[in-house]
């Protein structure tokens, strides 16, 4: 196109010189122009395939984006699907674990109840086949039980250096004849020279301490020994445990005569504690 033009203007050239002579006129050829269209064609041709290419690479760009997107969705989504089937496979595995172990479970109650049903049934007709030997086995136990702990209790009552003994044969109504002072005197004596700290044999306190820990214990005793004797009596049973009549009284006399000597030597501690502290 651009040389078709080129070729009309050189032939038409003459034409405008012998024209411009005679009207003695500059001559103006107004070229620029036609360049001036054509390179801004050439300019908008540019631009539009910059703008193809562009479009291209921004479509090409967004293509890849979304394929990526979608790419990580679908990765999302079929890792979630996974994660839940393999959760739901093992769910399943748990509740057929627990439905086994359950099922055993049931098992063994169910043999352990019929061992136990068993053993009853056996226990039972052993016992009724030799009732009479059971009741004979029983009573003598309790029997040897009872006069094994009468035993033990008077081993320890009737001891020479029992508290109970104190004094010897001393009676109660002897003892509050005695002014309490020198009472208290001869409490504290023995108190201390029944229980001696062999590491430290000055400490007094230890000595007193045990004392009256002693004291106490045998109160118990007396007090256990007497509420047996009771129920003996009350069984009409004291010949059988060669108890003799006046047998309780002597443990109550003994039991009195204990704690008279606790309340005299708590009176002594406390007015031991006063002077001490003021």
């Amino acid at each position: 196109m651009k040389k078709y033009l080129v070729y009309i203007l050189l032939a038409c050239y003459p034409f405008f010189v012998q024209g411009q002579q005679e009207s003695n006129q500059p001559f103006i050829i107004n070229l620029p122009p036609i360049h001036v269209h054509v390179q801004q064609q050439n300019d908008q041709s540019q631009s539009q395939k910059n703008d193809s290419k562009n479009d291209s690479k921004n479509d090409s760009k967004n293509d890849s984006k979304n394929d990526s997107k979608n790419d990580s969705k679908n990765d999302s989504k079929n890792d979630v699907s996974q994660t839940g089937l393999h959760q739901n496979q093992q769910a399943e595995q748990q509740s057929n674990q627990v439905a086994s172990a359950t099922n055993m479970q049931v098992d063994s109650f169910a043999e352990s109840k019929k061992y136990c049903k068993e053993m009853a049934n056996g226990l039972y007709g052993w016992t009724s086949s030799n009732a009479l030997e059971i009741v004979a086995a029983g009573i003598v136990a309790s029997y040897g039980y009872i006069a094994y702990q009468i035993y033990a209790a008077n081993q320890i009552i009737f001891d020479p250096l029992a508290w109970s003994n104190w004094q010897g044969n001393t009676s109660l109504e002897q003892l509050f004849t005695i002014p309490q002072a020198t009472l208290e005197a001869e409490i504290l004596y023995a108190f201390q020279h029944r229980h001696i700290d062999t590491c430290n044999p000055t400490d007094f306190m230890y000595s007193l301490v045990q004392s009256a820990i002693s004291l106490q214990r045998e109160i118990t005793v007396v007090q256990d020994q007497i509420a047996r004797y009771e129920w003996i009596a009350k069984c009409r049973s004291l010949r059988l445990f060669f108890i003799k009549a006046d047998a309780l009284e002597i443990l109550k006399e003994k039991h009195k005569k204990l704690l008279f000597m606790k309340h005299i030597f708590a009176s002594w501690c406390a007015r031991y504690k006063i002077e001490k502290n003021s």
